[in-house]
């Protein structure tokens, strides 16, 4: 799908407002499918790896896409956007001369840490956590802003996958404070 090109920053930002109260309305039945799926997956595995083992840890490994691909798959299929942080928005306008950067689509929370191995760890102790308590889950932590290559660069070292050591444990725009990534004011997790 084509972007929409804007004349100015100040119409993106509008519009970007607009379409983020849209969004807020598509994202908790979006990631409700998302909770319901991924539980189906992780008892799939959860017998597999009880029967065969082998074929469990080849399996696996498409584990660290399930989330991605299906939630990018249920976007384009509700039209559901995701943030854009300003740097990256300032390209959908005119000003922008044409160039276009490659955007990343960022998860603002490492989801391997702080969503997948604590789904995972509770799948594989034998106390899966409910299709509601994984749906708790991910809409806290779930949030994905399309930021600049560049931005996307900042994030290096342990904060590739993790929230860093100093992290408080609430702030979940952290690794955004951290590397002096533009937080864009209309998105609100």
């Amino acid at each position: 799908m084509k972007e929409k090109k804007f004349k100015t920053l100040e119409e993106a930002v509008a519009y970007q407002e607009e379409i983020s109260e849209v969004a807020k309305m598509l994202r908790k039945p979006i990631l409700y499918i998302l909770a319901e799926r991924y539980h189906n997956y992780l008892g799939v595995l959860r017998d597999l790896k009880e029967k065969d083992e082998l074929a469990f840890y080849g399996e696996r490994r498409g584990l660290s896409g399930y989330l991605s691909n299906l939630f990018g798959d249920l976007q384009k299929k509700f039209g559901f956007k995701d943030c854009l942080a300003p740097k990256s928005l300032k390209f959908l306008t005119e000003e922008s001369e044409g160039k276009i950067p490659i955007r990343i689509g960022e998860h603002v929370v490492p989801k391997q840490k702080y969503i997948q191995d604590v789904a995972e760890e509770a799948a594989f102790s034998g106390n899966p956590m409910s299709v509601d308590d994984l749906y708790k889950l991910l809409e806290e932590r779930w949030w994905i802003c399309r930021v600049t290559k560049e931005e996307d660069n900042k994030m290096n070292g342990k904060l590739v996958t993790s929230m860093g050591d100093d992290w408080d444990g609430k702030d979940w725009w952290w690794r955004y404070r951290k590397t002096k990534i533009e937080i864009p004011g209309w998105f609100k997790p």
